[in-house]
């Protein structure tokens, strides 16, 4: 394999051709290209060797091989259909032999010299690598976009595969075809200029269109799956009236969270004036009815189609206790004339401004911020989740901090607090503040203008008995532009180095400003901080823009958005951008974790996989079943390790897992399927096999994962 790209190397350093190694060791060849370097070359044979002799020039000193690759075509442009006529004409010029080759001729040259060349393991977010700039602002640009991405990878990866791989396990036909189709529709979304955000209107329209059926169709068959498996159980109950539904489980672990349940009541059933819901085992499960502004501001019973549409909603919020690691557990939901009768689940102390479980204890502010303490490493957090508002005068390729920029915030700014919801395990608080922020950028473009327009920021707060973590659902109605708005956390954690989510990897970054390319940069879930007493880490969903500060606080500064107008104006200042402006509602999830010890010993990863995947409720009927009403399909026991696949095989009637180890150390573990495999191959990304496992004599695996190294296994049952 070789990789090919044209940005983010440090081509002086590393030159045009390298090694890029991965963590576990692994390693391809890699050429960094001058963006598009021959595209548009002159059909005149002198003025295209002319153009040609420049690039060599510019080239010649950075390359380790004999070998210049020209590209001509770029990602806009194709490539030109004279081009044989070009060649032939430039080589009756050139000492040089211009050859009309191909990608795998020229990384084949470069083999021959392979030991010349530099190796380099880690990112490559070098700005201005082969020429072309990194353009760090589009991580933000268009921020509705990441969110559908996120959104859509998540229900395809841990909820339509691994459910209908289930499913498919019980009898019901697996959906290929269509899942596969749903991968389409999202990957054509992927292109750098489509996902970056910084293309037309046009183009991000018909973005949205294809997430939008990539989702429904992985709903739906998320929902199949759903049923399928909720068929088998024995959801009968002695009250004819309670309403049975399941309470599922994406992650490779139990699970006890805060769920909020839509049913759908029969138009006969009494009007609750409460709700008592029981688990298998007739234990009271902790709920209520939820709140009307929690329902109402989150949409909860909002539906967008006729098909989905519920006719007689209930929303309640409850706590699911226990349920089994890629698995469900059966509720009934029954009118009942009294409250709960349930006792306290954890220690949880609730007031109008404040509230405390074992592990945290938060203060909120007459300005909205919030004092949180971890009771566990006895460290405050002070003034944390003010949202902060500055300019921005750049485009959908870039960030532009105006000349004279004014930063607003809600420091210091009065806040509506209400504590809107309470229960034995749970509460919720709403902060809501009124902006006064500029309209716009001045004519100039070089400050915020004058005029002012009021923008409301609505913020809830849940807090959950044992849990240290804060859950944040933000809402904006957005009503200026050019500005970016952030969320900040002052940890005043004397760290110089953050640790960040990314792909299949923990990634280290330096903090101090010298050592970055740019004061923004990308994350996957999370970003963390911490030292040798602990940390605080900030969770998201779909949100890849973060900033620490390089001060005494270490600020994480979490993006929310960015408005702009402009695609970019210094390119094309004609083309304006009206969608990019991001007005009206938006919706932003994020979550706080402080934490003991480091990453590993706090377990971010598996809190973060947490926040990222809650759990999914589906209500079904009373009807008889052989299948059990809490069951588990798969478990996966071990510290550090990660799933990041459960799926039906491409081309075989089997199942893969697959797993990874993003720490330092190997890690040791095993995966246990609900009933014996027959046997187990270890395959590569390909699902190709390339050797059997053996398993124990119960039927589990045992996995030894080394440090940064992905597996994937396949199981036949």
């Amino acid at each position: 394999p070789y990789a090919f790209f044209s940005r983010g190397a440090d081509t002086q350093k590393l030159r045009m051709e390298f090694i890029w190694q991965a963590p576990d060791g692994s390693e391809v060849v890699a050429a960094n290209v001058g963006y598009c370097n021959a595209a548009k070359l002159p059909t005149n044979p002198e003025e295209a060797y002319k153009r040609i002799e420049e690039i060599k020039k510019y080239c010649a000193p950075l390359l380790n091989s004999e070998h210049l690759l020209l590209m001509n075509g770029c990602d806009h442009l194709e490539p030109q259909d004279e081009l044989s006529e070009i060649i032939a004409g430039v080589n009756k010029l050139s000492k040089d032999r211009v050859v009309h080759s191909t990608l795998q001729d020229f990384f084949r040259e470069v083999e021959k010299v392979r030991d010349r060349l530099n190796r380099h393991m880690g990112e490559l977010r070098h700005n201005l690598g082969g020429g072309a700039p990194t353009l760090y602002g589009t991580i933000s640009s268009r921020m509705y976009l990441k969110q559908a991405n996120h959104d859509t990878g998540v229900t395809l990866v841990h909820w339509a595969e691994p459910f209908s791989a289930f499913a498919w396990g019980m009898g019901a036909q697996y959906p290929q075809a269509q899942l596969r189709q749903a991968w389409k529709y999202a990957l054509q979304n992927l292109p750098h200029d489509s996902i970056c955000g910084c293309s037309i209107d046009r183009v991000h329209d018909q973005m949205m269109t294809r997430f939008q059926w990539s989702q429904e169709i992985a709903d739906t068959f998320t929902r199949r799956a759903f049923t399928k498996i909720l068929a088998q159980a024995n959801t009968n109950s002695p009250d004819g009236e309670a309403i049975p539904f399941g309470v599922f489980n994406a992650s490779y672990y139990k699970r006890s969270d805060l769920i909020d349940v839509v049913l759908e009541l029969p138009k006969d059933w009494p009007k609750p004036e409460a709700i008592a819901v029981f688990d298998d085992q007739g234990q009271e499960a902790h709920a209520i009815i939820t709140a009307k502004t929690v329902k109402d501001e989150w949409r909860l019973d909002y539906f967008t189609m006729t098909s989905q549409q519920i006719i007689n909603p209930l929303v309640i919020t409850m706590l699911a206790e226990d349920v089994p690691s890629f698995g469900y557990r059966v509720y009934w939901l029954r009118p009942v004339a009294r409250g709960p009768q349930t006792k306290p689940n954890g220690f949880l102390n609730v007031a109008k401004a404040e509230a405390e479980n074992a592990f945290v204890r938060v203060q909120i502010h007459s300005d909205g911020s919030l004092n949180v303490t971890d009771k566990v490493t006895n460290r405050t957090y002070k003034k944390v989740h003010v949202i902060e508002d500055g300019g921005d005068v750049g485009g959908g390729y870039d960030y532009n901090k105006p000349e004279k920029d004014t930063v607003f915030t809600t420091e210091g700014l009065p806040a509506q607090v209400t504590l809107t919801e309470s229960s034995p395990v749970h509460a919720r608080y709403r902060i809501h503040w009124e902006m006064m922020l500029p309209v716009s950028a001045n004519e100039e473009r070089t400050a915020r203008g004058e005029e002012k327009e009021r923008l409301s920021v609505i913020t809830y707060l849940t807090i959950t008995a044992g849990s240290p973590r804060l859950d944040f659902c933000t809402i904006v109605d957005n009503t200026v532009i050019d500005h970016r708005m952030r969320v900040l956390f002052p940890t005043y954690i004397p760290a110089d180095t953050v640790t960040v989510d990314g792909h299949f990897d923990l990634l280290s970054r330096g903090i101090k400003a010298s050592e970055k390319d740019w004061p923004t940069e990308p994350q996957l879930k999370f970003v963390d901080l911490c030292d040798d007493k602990g940390g605080l880490a900030v969770f998201n969903q779909g949100l890849p823009e973060y900033e620490v500060s390089d001060d005494p606080s270490r600020t994480i500064k979490l993006t929310l958005f960015r408005s702009n107008s402009y695609v970019t104006k210094a390119w094309w200042p004609n083309v304006r951008s009206e969608k990019a402006k991001m007005l009206g509602r938006q919706v932003y999830r994020y979550a706080l974790y402080p934490h003991s010890g480091d990453v590993e010993a706090g377990k971010v990863v598996e809190e973060a996989n947490t926040f990222n995947l809650p759990l999914r409720s589906y209500q079904t009927d009373q009807h008889p079943g052989e299948g059990k009403t809490t069951y588990g399909f798969l478990t996966v026991k071990g510290k550090g390790i990660v799933v990041s696949a459960l799926k039906k095989a491409e081309d075989r009637d089997t199942m893969i897992v697959r797993v990874y180890n993003p720490f330092s150390e190997t890690k040791q573990g095993a995966i246990t399927f609900h009933r014996r495999p027959k046997t187990a191959y270890l395959v590569d990304l390909n699902e190709e096999r390339q050797r059997e496992l053996t398993l124990e004599r119960e039927g589990s695996l045992i996995l030894e994962l080394p440090a940064k190294k992905i597996i994937s296994v396949e199981i036949v049952t």
